[in-house]
């Protein structure tokens, strides 16, 4: 069983995609919030969000664990760390670090680690997940959700939508992602030496004129083209992205049906006493 990738390049790196990272957590919030507390988040916790980007999950966390608990929100990129700052600042209880939660000591273990669209972005996913459970004190939780691109779906052809999808799934897969690791996160877990996990799949339905995945689809294109500089300002031109989003919009509209969004898939395990 493969448990690596070959190096990895996190492909959201300007401002755009920053606000874009919003538009997505509106999406799945929901979802996400029910995954953390199926999974047995609760109050007075402490809790590890890595990756935390905006602070979306980290913000999630500290509603559920209370002003008794408490969040440290990790990421690399100290540019983003400023937005997840800025969101939190009433919040006496949710502090950020910058760095790789994955090599870094913190001085004390953690009751949960948690993150959403992380792994899918660590060439060795078994590795990381062995080390962030070190950080968590026995019977602690350990809970990912990450995407399955393959169920993205419609009963019609749509051709429009289906292209925006193979070429965001093709730009995140070139920079080392794997857009399907959802699917692979029982075996993971299992390869880390943690308890099988417990799993649970979410997706995003929607169709007709008022639905919001539209504009996510055409946003992710956008945030990952202005990431790119000037490569991706003309491939902006080329795919006509000032558009795209009531391109998708009016196909699916004419089509009288629905598209599928790809689905959250949460494992979640206790680390053993």
């Amino acid at each position: 069983m493969a448990t690596g990738r070959g190096s990895t390049t996190y492909p959201l790196t300007s401002e755009l995609a920053f606000r874009w990272l919003e538009r997505q957590a509106h999406l799945y919030q929901s979802f996400t919030r029910q995954a953390l507390q199926e999974a047995g988040l609760k109050r007075g916790m402490r809790v590890l969000d890595v990756g935390t980007g905006t602070g979306a999950v980290a913000l999630l966390a500290a509603q559920i664990v209370g002003p008794e608990g408490r969040v440290t929100g990790v990421d690399r990129m100290p540019e983003v760390l400023e937005v997840a700052k800025q969101r939190a600042a009433r919040l006496p209880n949710v502090s950020f670090r910058e760095g790789d939660p994955a090599e870094m000591e913190f001085g004390e273990l953690f009751d949960a680690v948690v993150g959403r669209f992380i792994l899918v972005y660590y060439p060795d996913p078994v590795s990381t997940l062995q080390k962030l459970a070190g950080t968590l004190r026995p019977g602690g939780l350990l809970m990912f959700q990450e995407p399955d691109c393959t169920g993205v779906r419609s009963p019609y052809e749509l051709p429009t939508f289906r292209s925006n999808d193979r070429w965001i799934v093709n730009t995140i897969e070139a920079a080392g992602g794997d857009t399907s690791i959802g699917l692979r996160l029982y075996e993971y877990f299992v390869a880390a030496g943690l308890p099988a996990p417990e799993l649970r799949l979410d997706a995003r339905i929607g169709g007709g004129p008022d639905f919001e995945g539209y504009g996510v689809a055409a946003g992710f294109t956008a945030a990952l083209l202005d990431s790119m500089g000037e490569r991706g300002q003309r491939l902006a031109r080329e795919m006509d992205l000032d558009t795209l989003e009531q391109r998708i919009r009016d196909e699916v509209v004419a089509s009288g049906g629905v598209v599928v969004f790809p689905s959250l898939i949460a494992a979640w395990a206790r680390k053993p006493d």
